[in-house]
């Protein structure tokens, strides 16, 4: 520990916050938008905004300045009746927060009944094939707006599959022929409305057999040391196996996304890339190569960073007119200079 304290001092006054709206009475109809309202001092930053039930929490509502004083909320029709509710509003910033809670209860009423699926296909024992066509199907009751559909593995989220009407209760899945063979794969459905969601899973695992050999892509150049001028056209190469479908190229500078370069088939084994003249000078530089295909992915990046070198002075802008003041007729032709 510090051998002694020390002082921290010129701290601004902490901001507050006193609910106004809903504080208690209140009876809002589900489907309907109401303003929730505050006061503060020394407003600062966000404040989050939250919905209780008999003090516990619902769900998040949303976020505004806290200096605004006021939130839009458009309350799902799909909540629950009842005469519990309340707001509570928290802001927070190094270890300092400020909270306000609804000082009664107000209702909510009128809501709609909450859509609800069942998965029945595939709901436990199905065996399908890799590259395949099934169909997953469901049940539903008060069905609005549309199911995503999402495959796990190991109850654990694997890939996105598709969407579809809730009301539909069927969507065709086209399996990726190099989806990994396994025997505990389960189908999830979920729908959401402003804060109020329902889900099903299949009620036991389903097997996914017969997989084609996942493509590997390596990649060759740059793979390290190459110092490419900016301006200059310069070829990405790399080598597969099990070739299939279209690699997505990207740029990184110290392993961090800078830009996408192209998508291209990746039997071609090259691309030839016309660097910006512009692009920033740096030692730092890799390539990224991936493939996905179903919840199947694969990719490499440059074994050691390579270099840019060379760049042009990157264009500036200043905005000169109009900048603040002026008066422009409505129908009238004005210059606007930089």
């Amino acid at each position: 520990e510090s051998d002694a304290t020390f002082e921290i001092y010129g701290s601004s006054p902490a901001p507050t916050l006193t609910l106004t709206s809903p504080n208690g009475g209140e009876r809002w109809q589900a489907g309907s938008t109401h303003t929730i309202t505050w006061t503060s001092t020394n407003p600062t930053g966000e404040v989050s905004i939250y919905l209780l039930e008999n003090d516990q929490y619902v769900m998040s509502i949303g976020s505004a300045s806290m200096a605004g004083g006021s939130y839009e909320w458009s309350i799902s029709p799909y909540g629950k009746d009842g005469t519990n509710y309340k707001v509570y509003l928290y802001w927070g910033e190094g270890g300092v927060g400020a909270t306000d809670t609804s000082d009664a209860t107000f209702e909510l009423y009128g809501a709609t009944p909450r859509p609800a699926m069942t998965v029945t296909s595939p709901n436990g024992g199905e065996r399908w094939q890799a590259g395949s066509t099934h169909t997953i199907t469901w049940t539903s009751t008060n069905p609005t707006g549309n199911a995503s559909i999402y495959l796990y593995k190991n109850d654990s989220y694997l890939a996105y599959v598709g969407y579809a009407s809730m009301d539909d209760g069927s969507y065709s899945w086209s399996l990726s022929p190099y989806i990994e063979d396994g025997t505990d794969y389960k189908i999830r459905l979920y729908w959401s409305d402003s804060g109020v969601w329902t889900d099903d899973f299949s009620d036991a695992p389903f097997e996914i057999y017969g997989a084609s050999p996942k493509p590997k892509i390596t990649l060759t150049s740059p793979n390290g040391g190459e110092r490419w001028q900016a301006g200059s056209t310069q070829t990405i190469t790399w080598t597969s196996e099990n070739t299939s479908g279209n690699v997505q190229i990207e740029l990184l500078k110290n392993g961090e996304y800078v830009v996408y370069i192209t998508s291209a088939p990746m039997a071609d084994g090259s691309y030839s890339w016309n660097l910006s003249p512009y692009i920033e000078n740096g030692t730092d530089y890799a390539i990224s190569l991936y493939w996905g295909s179903g919840g199947s992915w694969t990719e490499d990046l440059s074994d050691a960073p390579f270099e840019i070198y060379g760049a042009s002075p990157k264009p500036t802008l200043t905005l000169t007119s109009p900048n603040g003041g002026e008066r422009w007729q409505a129908g009238s032709t004005q210059t606007i200079t930089w």
